[in-house]
């Protein structure tokens, strides 16, 4: 199979993140940060590296991790920081370093990813065509374009008027993951 796969690779991908608790995710930090390049950065990066891990160990990763253990810790992680979002002290825009929001984003967009449905195909992708470069050229493209989507619906949501009630947003957000994956 030759570059047809890159077409094939990009669709599987971009159709699965769809209304994924990822792409949920996403909105909801792109939502609460009005630093969105910095969303993106850190979410792009986190999907590449956590689906590349998937393209290249293939199935092997899920051979070796229960998918049970890998949903609990993802769900319990989800529910664990929403209610710290809940509990803590409002902070202003500009009181949050650059840094800490990208690798906030990149943390809680990793664990939103693992044994993630994209996550999956991307390993089965990895493990069913011969030309690594392509299949992770394909997923890495969709990945950044369905994460695109996510932050231009989150700043969208974040024009709502209620601007100070964002922070709860995004906690109920992160809660709603959490038991969607709990119970899933």
């Amino acid at each position: 199979m030759g570059y047809e796969i890159l077409p094939i690779a990009f669709a599987i991908i971009f159709i699965s993140e769809i209304a994924d608790k990822t792409q949920l995710v996403v909105i909801g930090l792109s939502a609460k940060y009005q630093q969105r390049l910095q969303v993106y950065a850190g979410a792009v990066a986190a999907l590449v590296f956590s689906d590349g891990i998937a393209v290249i160990a293939g199935s092997l990763l899920y051979s070796l991790v229960s998918p049970v253990l890998v949903k609990l810790l993802a769900g319990g992680l989800f529910i664990v920081i929403g209610f710290y979002s809940f509990m803590q002290e409002e902070r202003k825009e500009h009181e949050v370093h650059v840094t800490r929001i990208i690798l906030t984003v990149f943390a809680v967009v990793f664990f939103s990813e693992l044994g993630d449905k994209s996550q999956i195909a991307s390993g089965a992708l990895g493990a069913g065509f011969g030309d690594l470069p392509l299949v992770f050229a394909g997923i890495a493209l969709a990945l950044a374009a369905i994460t695109l989507l996510s932050i231009l619906i989150g700043s969208r949501i974040a024009q709502w008027k209620h601007r100070d009630k964002m922070g709860k947003v995004s906690a109920i957000i992160f809660i709603a993951v959490g038991i969607i994956t709990l119970l899933t």
